[in-house]
């Protein structure tokens, strides 16, 4: 690869890395219909005190705050909506439900982990709530325990949560604003003398809390810092799309690691359906960013046990556009971008958003409509409990030709025999 070639590919990197950043963001802080700014106000804030400070790097923090409450993923409210509950409310809710907010600092910490390039956020997000005073959770750190990363990160996450709690009251009036949220730092508070004085002075800066309230000077703001700021850490785009993959499977209590099955099964199927290197990374990008949209449709429609409504079913069906969309916005990931965008399509035409058929359908989304009805009928979901292998096979024969690209299943029905057969083989020689 030339100097020139490199360059390139880096700059590709870093653009779509950052981009991707910002999806996952999106993703994490999507509150049923209703898109939240929770993640991106405490990352605008916690760079504000960093930059004022001096205590931290800007962009370390900054990107940290973005992804901040990764382990809240899944749960039936967003992560504020904890925080915020009063007594009674919470005295309702499963005790399950509340161990993953009290642990969801730790729970997106070890997520992260798992990936091995996200070392520059793991402690923060694991700490994020804890207290310089001792007052925080899970585990009461205190003093010298807190890092100022922490500190700052709390303070900046406490700040938006008081702007949540007065939304639409007198979020406006600088004299009330300040001295309410004095009053809600006795509660809420806890941190090092510097970051309090520093997050108190934030909130008493009219222009700067009025655009964090303004949603469209806000996505400004988040640009302008995208632009301004480099991810700290390797720029490793697969990590980022394994991750945001991991995101989405969170959402339902029924698809944990889905699209890292999928992916992975369809990387084997378009090899034997003759793809190169650069298609079959495209398709794997697609494959585990398929159900992106479903961050804009509602839990318990997802979850649901009982069969759709016709008004459910009809927003199910938008969340291909809505991953279409979010993926178009993302620089090289056009291919991509028509994969999740295809992936219910039916090879009959039968399908939708658009109502394709045959190969106006793009291979990579043909082959996820195998792998990911395969997956789906081999696991159980809320409707149903899994089928058995010989059942699955059975559906997928029946539907060849219809719901499937028939070569396409030639081939997968091709590859489940030859992986039997390597089963049986080794199972012969263990014996």
């Amino acid at each position: 690869m030339t100097p020139n070639t490199t360059s390139k590919k880096q700059d590709f990197d870093l653009r779509t890395y950052k981009q991707l950043f910002k999806a996952l963001s999106t993703a994490l802080y999507h509150d049923q219909d209703r898109k939240r700014y929770h993640g991106f106000t405490a990352a605008l804030v916690a760079r504000k005190v960093a930059e004022n400070t001096g205590l931290v790097s800007a962009a370390n923090i900054f990107y940290t705050g973005l992804i901040h409450d990764l382990g809240g993923i899944g749960l039936p409210h967003h992560v504020v909506h904890y925080e915020l509950a009063d007594r009674d409310q919470i005295k309702h809710y499963p005790p399950s439900e509340l161990r993953q907010v009290v642990h969801h600092g730790p729970v997106g910490a070890d997520m992260l982990a798992k990936y091995g390039v996200f070392d520059w956020a793991t402690d923060i997000i694991r700490d994020h709530h804890e207290r310089h005073d001792g007052t925080g959770f899970p585990e009461g750190k205190s003093g010298k325990e807190i890092t100022s990363e922490v500190d700052i990160l709390g303070a900046a996450d406490m700040l938006d949560m008081y702007l949540c709690s007065i939304e639409g009251e007198h979020t406006c009036n600088k004299e009330k604003r300040v001295r309410g949220f004095k009053d809600f730092l006795t509660s809420h508070g806890g941190f090092s003398p510097v970051v309090r004085d520093e997050i108190l002075t934030i909130a008493s800066r009219e222009e700067f809390i009025g655009s964090l309230l303004s949603v469209q000077t806000l996505e400004k703001m988040i640009k302008r810092s995208f632009q301004q700021l480099t991810p700290p850490g390797d720029i490793n785009v697969d990590s980022i799309v394994k991750l945001l993959g991991a995101v989405i499977d969170v959402k339902s209590n029924y698809t944990e690691d889905h699209s890292k099955r999928v992916a992975q099964m369809g990387d084997e199927l378009g090899r034997k359906l003759g793809m190169d290197e650069d298609e079959l990374q495209e398709y794997k990008y697609g494959a585990y960013l398929h159900d992106l949209g479903k961050v804009g449709v509602d839990r318990q429609i997802i979850d649901k046990p009982a069969e759709l409504t016709d008004k459910e079913y009809e927003k199910i069906k938008k969340h291909p556009l809505y991953s279409k969309e979010i993926l178009s916005e993302i620089d090289k990931l056009d291919e991509v971008a028509k994969i999740t965008g295809h992936h219910h399509e039916w090879y009959d035409g039968n399908g939708y958003p658009r109502g394709l058929n045959g190969e106006d359908i793009h291979l990579g989304a043909r082959i996820i409509a195998v792998t990911d009805a395969w997956d789906a009928m081999t696991s159980d979901r809320p409707y149903r409990k899994a089928l058995s292998k010989e059942k699955a096979v059975d559906e997928l024969r029946d539907q060849a030709g219809s719901q499937f690209d028939p070569k396409v299943v030639d081939a997968f029905l091709e590859m489940l025999e030859e992986s039997s057969s390597k089963e049986g083989e080794s199972l012969e020689r263990a014996s």
